[in-house]
């Protein structure tokens, strides 16, 4: 029995290498923890990913915010815009995900002039395989060098608010603060053409 704990703890080198980044951060802050991008490196040197990082944020009961802004520790409800108008999509509020790849896109592009936008959809085949579509679109080249923000957020006054998005109301506390570039996002983003 022994043998198969042992060999269970080393099927999954990342979540071990997570599982310790995550124990040498603070809990107990005041104030927002800002990752620093040396400590991001060298888990990135390890084949940890920001997405990664992200995901287990949200495992560990957090939600993710992206933005191209430094805001220094709480964020505060706004007024979305939305091209297609759904209710849920233009709410004055604090936008949050619980899918990693939202808010790394968000942060890539907020804030620079165009358009962008994304789409995730699952599909399920006849024989009940699960096919994901994954889109990301802007009309704007995202500078390499830029350096964007991913907010980790308490989940405490959000309320669901479609597929992996979330809503609050009310100004939320900053826990967390992952900056990461262009570099860190491994998904195509198609160039759409602005009318």
């Amino acid at each position: 029995m022994e043998d198969e704990i042992n060999h269970s703890e080393h099927s999954d080198p990342n979540k071990k290498i997570l599982d310790s980044f995550f124990s040498d951060l603070s809990e107990e802050q005041t104030q927002p923890h800002m990752i620093e991008a040396s400590e991001l490196s060298r888990l990135f040197e390890r084949g940890i990913t920001p997405e990664d990082v992200c995901r287990e944020f949200v495992q560990r009961g957090f939600l993710l915010h992206g933005t191209g802004k430094l805001i220094a520790s709480r964020l505060e409800p706004r007024q979305a815009r939305d091209e297609s108008g759904h209710p849920d999509n233009i709410k004055n509020a604090v936008y949050a995900s619980d899918d990693p790849r939202v808010p790394l896109f968000m942060a890539l592009v907020s804030g620079i002039p165009g358009r962008s936008r994304y789409s995730i959809t699952v599909e399920t085949l006849d024989d009940q395989t699960e096919v994901e579509s994954v889109i990301f679109e802007a009309t704007f080249d995202i500078p390499k060098d830029r350096v964007s923000y991913v907010y980790v957020l308490p989940k405490d006054t959000f309320e669901a608010a479609g597929m992996g998005q979330f809503t609050s109301d009310v100004p939320v506390d900053t826990r967390y603060i992952l900056p990461i570039t262009r570099t860190d996002f491994p998904y195509e983003i198609t160039k759409i053409e602005d009318n």
